[in-house]
């Protein structure tokens, strides 16, 4: 198997240890907030984070996935908690409060539950015997499967994200 991270941030801007030096937004909390310059709004956050969904959609469109398992759940609350005018899934809050260790979710419920993951409000990994996808601190994504799909070398290019082989 093979481990990816897929993320937002130019590998242009890391030191040589890692260290990323742009002054760069990292959660939907820092909405509202300046960052080099430019007040990340509610569009930029969804923009970014439709970018983050979309390719997980390619990943289990291309790994022919049908489901994805809740594993490593951490629910921080009994109810949702949502982040200030931040829309949010006519779904969410009945998945949400549905969640257990090892659940099994349709694939448009796990989308729903990524996109709860991205926003902190829970933590997990969606798992089934092709894919593992993990939404990692500071909005990285691991997505661990057999084989590189061939549109990750595009990435950059079509939408601005960057992969890296780890």
């Amino acid at each position: 198997m093979k481990k990816f991270q897929i993320s937002k941030y130019n590998p242009v801007f890391k030191t040589e240890d890692g260290k990323y030096i742009k002054d760069d937004w990292t959660s939907v909390s820092d909405i509202d907030k300046i960052f080099d310059g430019k007040l990340l709004t509610v569009d930029d956050y969804l923009d970014m984070e439709a970018k983050y969904i979309a390719i997980v959609k390619k990943v289990l469109d291309e790994t022919e996935s049908s489901y994805l398992k809740v594993v490593g759940l951490e629910k921080f609350d009994d109810y949702l908690d949502k982040a200030e005018n931040i829309p949010y899934d006519n779904r969410s809050d009945e998945i949400y409060e549905s969640l257990k260790e090892g659940k099994v979710l349709n694939l448009d419920d796990a989308l729903i539950l990524l996109k709860l993951v991205l926003r902190n409000n829970v933590w997990c990994y969606l798992t089934n015997k092709y894919v593992t996808i993990q939404a990692g601190d500071d909005f990285y994504i691991y997505i661990t499967l057999e084989n590189e799909p061939k549109f990750f070398n595009t990435l950059e290019d079509d939408i601005g994200l960057f992969v890296k082989s780890i």
